[in-house]
Protein backbone atom coordinates (compact mmCIF):
# COMPACT_ATOMS: atom_id res chain seq x y z
CA UNK A 1 0.00 0.00 0.00
CA UNK A 2 1.36 3.42 -0.91
CA UNK A 3 1.25 6.66 1.19
CA UNK A 4 -0.31 9.39 0.37
CA UNK A 5 -0.25 13.76 1.34
CA UNK A 6 -2.63 16.25 1.01
CA UNK A 7 -2.92 19.29 3.20
CA UNK A 8 -5.51 22.03 2.40
CA UNK A 9 -4.82 25.77 3.89
CA UNK A 10 -7.72 28.26 4.26
CA UNK A 11 -6.08 31.32 2.46
CA UNK A 12 -9.62 33.45 2.66
CA UNK A 13 -13.15 32.50 2.89
CA UNK A 14 -14.07 30.16 -0.21
CA UNK A 15 -10.13 30.24 -1.14
CA UNK A 16 -8.17 27.70 -0.08
CA UNK A 17 -4.30 26.69 -1.36
CA UNK A 18 -4.28 22.35 -1.36
CA UNK A 19 -1.14 20.65 -1.63
CA UNK A 20 -0.57 17.18 -2.21
CA UNK A 21 2.18 14.84 -3.10
CA UNK A 22 1.56 15.29 -6.80
CA UNK A 23 1.17 19.12 -6.94
CA UNK A 24 -0.76 22.35 -5.60
CA UNK A 25 -3.57 23.96 -6.96
CA UNK A 26 -6.20 26.73 -5.74
CA UNK A 27 -10.18 25.64 -4.72
CA UNK A 28 -12.93 28.57 -5.08
CA UNK A 29 -15.97 28.22 -3.18
CA UNK A 30 -18.10 26.48 -0.86
CA UNK A 31 -19.35 23.31 0.49
CA UNK A 32 -21.57 22.39 -1.88
CA UNK A 33 -19.88 24.20 -5.03
CA UNK A 34 -16.08 24.69 -5.86
CA UNK A 35 -13.71 25.14 -8.55
CA UNK A 36 -10.38 23.63 -8.44
CA UNK A 37 -7.17 25.43 -10.83
CA UNK A 38 -4.22 24.57 -11.32
CA UNK A 39 -4.43 20.73 -11.10
CA UNK A 40 -2.00 18.56 -13.38
CA UNK A 41 -6.39 17.36 -14.79
CA UNK A 42 -6.74 20.41 -15.64
CA UNK A 43 -9.57 23.09 -14.21
CA UNK A 44 -12.89 20.93 -12.12
CA UNK A 45 -16.10 22.28 -10.87
CA UNK A 46 -17.66 20.40 -7.69
CA UNK A 47 -21.11 20.30 -6.75
CA UNK A 48 -22.47 18.39 -4.07
CA UNK A 49 -24.86 18.01 -1.07
CA UNK A 50 -22.72 18.77 2.22
CA UNK A 51 -22.50 16.24 4.74
CA UNK A 52 -22.93 13.42 2.31
CA UNK A 53 -20.10 13.00 0.53
CA UNK A 54 -22.29 13.01 -2.31
CA UNK A 55 -21.20 14.76 -5.29
CA UNK A 56 -20.01 15.06 -9.30
CA UNK A 57 -17.24 16.25 -10.75
CA UNK A 58 -16.41 17.60 -14.33
CA UNK A 59 -13.79 18.83 -16.25
CA UNK A 60 -14.31 22.43 -17.21
CA UNK A 61 -12.28 21.83 -20.51
CA UNK A 62 -13.74 20.66 -23.37
CA UNK A 63 -10.69 19.80 -25.38
CA UNK A 64 -9.53 15.99 -25.67
CA UNK A 65 -5.92 15.59 -24.00
CA UNK A 66 -4.14 15.25 -27.72
CA UNK A 67 -6.01 18.81 -28.43
CA UNK A 68 -4.46 20.63 -25.69
CA UNK A 69 -1.20 18.87 -26.64
CA UNK A 70 -1.25 19.87 -30.07
CA UNK A 71 -2.82 23.74 -29.48
CA UNK A 72 0.23 24.34 -26.75
CA UNK A 73 2.83 22.87 -29.37
CA UNK A 74 1.45 25.60 -32.08
CA UNK A 75 0.90 28.69 -29.59
CA UNK A 76 3.74 27.83 -27.61
CA UNK A 77 1.91 29.01 -24.56
CA UNK A 78 2.76 28.08 -21.52
CA UNK A 79 0.16 26.69 -18.13
CA UNK A 80 -3.40 28.39 -18.54
CA UNK A 81 -3.95 31.56 -20.47
CA UNK A 82 -5.05 34.25 -18.53
CA UNK A 83 -8.63 34.92 -20.56
CA UNK A 84 -9.34 31.19 -19.44
CA UNK A 85 -8.22 31.90 -15.67
CA UNK A 86 -10.23 34.95 -15.53
CA UNK A 87 -13.69 33.22 -16.84
CA UNK A 88 -12.61 30.58 -14.10
CA UNK A 89 -12.38 32.64 -11.38
CA UNK A 90 -15.30 34.40 -12.35
CA UNK A 91 -17.30 31.19 -12.47
CA UNK A 92 -16.14 30.27 -9.00
CA UNK A 93 -17.20 33.84 -7.53
CA UNK A 94 -20.55 34.01 -9.23
CA UNK A 95 -21.14 30.24 -7.52
CA UNK A 96 -19.69 31.21 -4.16
CA UNK A 97 -22.07 34.58 -4.32
CA UNK A 98 -25.18 32.61 -5.45
CA UNK A 99 -24.98 29.74 -3.26
CA UNK A 100 -23.65 31.34 -0.51
CA UNK A 101 -27.63 32.97 -0.80
CA UNK A 102 -29.53 29.82 -1.52
CA UNK A 103 -27.99 28.02 1.56
CA UNK A 104 -26.70 30.10 3.90
CA UNK A 105 -29.05 33.08 4.17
Amino acid sequence: MGFGFRKRIKIASGLHLNIGKKGTSFSVGRPGASVNIGGKRGPRATVGIPGTGLSHTSKLSSESPETETQHWVETKSEGISALRLFWYISLALFLYFVLSRLFFS
